[in-house]
């Protein structure tokens, strides 16, 4: 009985909600200390940031996509998923300032699989050659309630999809993006 026991407790997943600033000086610190399945709550503010993630099942959640702002500073790419972020989900933020030399200005993604990004405003992001807004390379994903606008890059000013199996968009504004 208590082998079971101990088996069963073993096997109970547990999740976390992570609080940026108020537990988390950064963004990028509450993704660093999160596993899968847990949740970085982001509260209203700008940050300047570039973002990396490579933790599978995590949702990055902003308070609201008008006034939690993610500013690239143009150093990078404002946030940047690889494997294995398969499952991640991105809600209610403002992204812009973003630059790649050559994708993915605002958003890249390579690699990952079933991401969400949803209820965006990604504007102001630039790519010297692939996807000034978002950059779908080898992932798949769903684009749900953005609106994507001032991007630019050479190909793909909004969003370019690169080897990528399924890229869904729906209920999104996409206006006012250019090539350069």
């Amino acid at each position: 009985m208590n082998k079971l026991l101990s088996i069963l407790l073993l096997s109970i997943t547990f999740t976390a909600t992570l609080l940026v600033p108020e537990e988390y000086s950064t963004i990028q610190l509450g993704v660093d200390a999160s596993s899968n399945g847990d949740t970085i709550f982001v509260s209203s503010g700008t940050y300047y940031e570039n973002i990396y993630i490579t933790t599978e099942n995590i949702s990055l959640i902003g308070e609201n996509k008008e006034t939690t702002i993610i500013d690239g500073g143009l150093n990078g790419h404002v946030i940047k998923l690889e494997n294995p972020a398969h499952q991640t989900e991105i809600s209610n933020f403002t992204i812009r300032n973003g630059y790649s030399s050559h994708g993915g200005g605002g958003i890249e993604s390579n690699g990952p699989e079933d991401l969400l990004f949803k209820n965006l405003i990604i504007h102001d992001n630039f790519a010297s050659n692939y996807g000034g807004g978002i950059r779908f390379e080898s992932s798949s994903g769903t684009i749900d309630s953005c609106e994507i606008f001032n991007n630019e890059a050479e190909r793909g000013s909004a969003i370019l999809s690169c080897n990528s199996e399924i890229v869904e968009i729906k209920n999104s504004i996409i206006r006012n993006n250019g090539a350069c």
